[in-house]
């Protein structure tokens, strides 16, 4: 069937394609490298304060992180993206992300509990955490705990290792922009070989979920320490990695890390 002008007109039931994306794993890279230089300029500063405002250097520490996060999905959306957080990374909310988000967010707190409790039973210790404590001034706790680790880094988190760093590896996966260039990212896209698809699927999903948790990891010293957070954030990483690959958008991910993270909190 041809347009009046004698091209070829698109099928009606085929959905608009907009410019691909033109970022991919260096703008993660980039993130990485800005996550490292915060933490050396939060260690600077934690040296220079000393122990004097523990509260405000938690805090200093949120945000350097968070910056480092926005400033790489900020690059990547302007220089090779359509310049929009919903359109590149899928930050969109649906109702049905509510209820969904918050019963995944649950359970998944609730394995992760049951597994940190037989870590520490096997291997000993006095259990671990890497979000602000109950002993802080009532304030500082509202700022650092509810407002900064419950609700606004699921948010960060999940824009950068599930909005940013999935989709570049399924791209990557999926065939390159060689492949799918003219194409908006859609997991539902049936053009690689099932093989192809699932592969990227596992890859995408796996290895976010792995990095993820390897950031967080960051936070404990001693290895049961580093085994317990893992119990938490490796199956939080898995689960909305799924999510976020099979929905296309972060909305139900970033409920589920505000639930698991509020659970936390008043566990």
């Amino acid at each position: 069937m041809e347009a009046p002008d004698g091209s070829p007109s698109r099928v009606a039931s085929e959905p608009p394609r907009t410019p691909y994306p033109r970022w991919g794993l260096p703008a993660f890279f980039v993130g990485v490298g800005f996550f490292v230089l915060a933490e050396l300029v939060g260690t600077v500063l934690q040296l220079v304060v000393g122990d004097d405002a523990p509260d405000l250097m938690v805090l200093v520490g949120y945000l350097l992180v968070w910056a480092a996060f926005l400033g790489a999905l900020a690059i990547a959306t302007l220089t090779g993206g359509r310049r929009s957080f919903v359109a590149d990374f899928g930050l969109r909310f649906r109702w049905v992300d509510l209820p969904l988000g918050v019963v995944l967010g649950v359970a998944v707190a609730i394995g992760a509990g049951f597994l940190e409790n037989w870590i520490i039973s096997m291997l000993g210790g006095a259990g671990f955490s890497n979000l602000p404590s109950r002993s802080e001034p009532a304030a500082w706790y509202v700022v650092n705990a509810v407002l900064g680790a419950a609700i606004i880094a699921p948010f960060v988190e999940e824009l950068f290792f599930r909005g940013l760093f999935l989709r570049s590896l399924a791209h990557l996966v999926r065939g390159g922009l060689h492949r799918t260039r003219g194409r908006d990212w859609d997991p539902a896209l049936q053009d690689p070989p099932r093989g192809r698809r699932i592969a990227a699927a596992l890859v995408s999903v796996g290895v976010s979920a792995v990095v993820f948790t390897s950031f967080h990891m960051l936070e404990a010293a001693e290895p049961v320490d580093l085994l317990i957070l893992a119990a938490g954030t490796l199956p939080l990483g898995v689960v909305n990695g799924i999510l976020a690959y099979r929905t296309g958008r972060l909305g139900p991910g970033i409920v589920a890390h505000v639930t698991f993270n509020a659970f936390a909190l008043l566990a």
